[in-house]
């Protein structure tokens, strides 16, 4: 079931890849935010955004000659060292960093880490490579009641939604649990607002988020959905979808 998974995270957003930024300005927006809590880097610090996608960390930060990037897809890689020259751009699964312990002053995972198959393994995994005597782990991630408005519309027709976002709390633990701190939490909801229901849905097969199925284990058809959510959702002339996000920075 795990590999599974992974493949197919793997393959939605190799996929997604080409069409990823004309898609993303949420990414964008949550990259120049969580960017912003690290402030000034130091000439001597290495740096490593763990779940690259095409690059926006690394333009947010503009410390090229400091930065190593990941991501489990390789199309991602591709893009992502195109638009970012890194030292090194790695394709690998976040819960098996291919760096020695302590290698890095300061780790960045925006809007990744809820992609992890293990949350506590990937979360142990960034926090071996993260250097004790570091700046710290920034970590941006959707949390409980993002997309809120389909899982209603799911459970209102009797659809199984097969993945729920992390809450805050079971997070924080998994953090604590590895003996490490959290230093600041910060929680924003946002409202992305799209032309139509399937200019949402599109949206989200772009940002690669096909990975994460809901259940078709019943006789409801997508155009079912998509009535119940004009009804409920629809904001003038546009239809809303909701992101709840949580912002962390931690200390080993």
């Amino acid at each position: 079931m795990e590999k599974e998974y992974v493949k197919r995270v793997k393959v939605c957003f190799d996929k997604a890849a080409l069409t990823y930024d004309y898609s993303t300005s949420l990414q964008s927006k949550v990259a120049k935010k969580i960017c912003s809590f690290i402030g000034d880097i130091e000439n001597n610090n290495l740096v490593l955004d763990v779940g690259c996608g095409t690059g926006y960390v690394g333009q947010q930060l503009g410390v090229d000659n400091q930065l190593y990037q990941v991501d489990i897809s390789h199309e991602m890689c591709c893009t992502a060292s195109r638009k970012v020259k890194a030292i090194s751009t790695i394709n690998c699964d976040m819960q098996f960093l291919p760096f020695a312990p302590d290698s890095f002053d300061i780790v960045v995972l925006s809007m990744s880490l809820h992609w992890a198959v293990d949350l506590l393994g990937a979360l142990r995994s960034v926090c071996r490579v993260q250097k004790k005597s570091g700046r710290g782990i920034f970590i941006s991630i959707p949390v409980t009641g993002t997309l809120e408005e389909l899982c209603i519309c799911n459970k209102l027709l009797g659809r199984n939604r097969r993945f729920e976002y992390y809450d805050v709390s079971h997070i924080t633990h998994a953090i604590t649990s590895l003996g490490c701190k959290v230093e600041h939490i910060e929680c924003e909801k946002l409202e992305i607002y799209h032309r139509t229901f399937f200019d949402m849905l599109s949206s989200l097969v772009k940002m690669g988020s096909s990975a994460h199925k809901y259940g078709t284990d019943c006789k409801v058809s997508i155009m079912d959905v998509c009535r119940v959510y004009n009804r409920l959702f629809s904001r003038g002339d546009s239809v809303v979808s909701s992101w709840n996000l949580a912002y962390l920075v931690i200390k080993k």
